[in-house]
């Protein structure tokens, strides 16, 4: 019996090593639930002053992470709209298509119908490959005239103090300088990005009419006249061959805005591009109204030029009166 009772002693004085241990690990954290005041007040307790100090070692942690974690910014090349790489793709496919059905005809067909055999007369065997050609091309150069506004993404140029928020973003988007650039990503003959640079004081909003694939157009302003003059010769050639773009077609949505992240910025964009088209088209009637000879413009207020009614005029030739009778018969 002794010896029962004396293994029992060693096992329970054994379990003292490992019992602290485990409370420990299920000691619950609590740090989080306990004041300052109260930590302060019971700092001499041996729990309170591990609960005092986890606190503190969380809020140093906290705060450095804060610290370390950047602010978020947005780029000042900042896309506004996108729109999706599905109906780009769907657009580039159709342009492939058109390009390669027209590679295969001047590739296989013409040359066919140059050497056909059976045409003695060159100049009928020249007429057929040359009008082949042609019938080949036009499905290409139509969908690169209707396609050509089609507009796949818009940057804008936005300066550094904006870039901190969306508010600040849609802010300077209200109420933009005319400086402003826009750059729109349109797409090519060849299926390939074609990127063009204008500013917001050159775009004009167009009214939809049959057969116009296009609802805004680039002008010719002071700032695109001041480039021509900087550039040489070779260069405005080489622009005139690299397909300027001076019409874009932009979809209205809320989804083409949503997708880069950046909602409202565009639709202000184009909010002040159909107000100042507007302020446009009031000066240019302004302009025709003074001009005409029928209404004039004064103080603000149109009314008729008033008629004047010309006097007739006497012409002043000496009147001979009559002094002697002539003798009577």
């Amino acid at each position: 019996m002794h010896s029962r009772f004396y293994s029992f002693v060693q096992a329970f004085k054994s379990s003292r090593q490992w019992t602290p241990l485990a409370s420990a690990s299920s000691r619950p954290r609590i740090s989080q639930f306990v004041c300052q005041t109260c930590r302060h007040k019971f700092s001499t307790s041996t729990i309170f002053r591990k609960i005092a100090y986890g606190s503190r070692r969380n809020f140093a942690s906290a705060a450095k992470k804060t610290k370390e974690t950047p602010q978020r910014r947005y780029p000042t090349d900042l896309l506004i709209y996108d729109a999706g790489d599905t109906r780009t793709t769907f657009v580039a496919f159709w342009k492939a298509v058109a390009l390669l059905q027209f590679g295969t005809c001047v590739v296989f067909i013409t040359p066919m119908l140059y050497k056909n055999e059976n045409q003695p007369n060159e100049y009928i065997r020249s007429f057929q490959a040359i009008g082949v050609t042609a019938l080949a091309a036009i499905p290409c150069a139509v969908l690169a005239y209707i396609t050509a506004p089609f507009v796949s993404q818009i940057h804008m140029e936005i300066p550094l103090h904006v870039t901190h928020s969306l508010n600040a973003v849609r802010a300077f988007a209200r109420n933009p300088p005319p400086t402003t650039r826009l750059r729109f990503l349109t797409l090519r003959i060849f299926p390939i990005g074609k990127a063009t640079t204008t500013y917001v004081s050159e775009l004009r909003a167009l009214p939809s009419r049959r057969f116009r694939f296009a609802n805004l157009e680039r002008v010719a302003g002071p700032h695109w006249a001041a480039e021509q003059r900087k550039k040489s010769l070779g260069k405005k050639v080489w622009d005139l061959v690299n397909e300027p773009r001076w019409k874009f077609y932009v979809r209205e949505g809320h989804a083409y805005t949503m997708r880069p992240g950046v909602p409202g910025v565009w639709e202000e964009i184009a909010r002040g591009i159909g107000e100042q088209t507007n302020r446009v088209e009031a000066k240019g009637d302004e302009k025709v109204v003074s001009g005409s000879a029928k209404r004039l413009v004064k103080g603000g207020v149109v009314g008729k030029r008033p008629i004047r009614v010309a006097e007739r005029k006497v012409p002043d030739v000496p009147i001979r009166r009559q002094t002697s009778r002539s003798s009577m018969k």
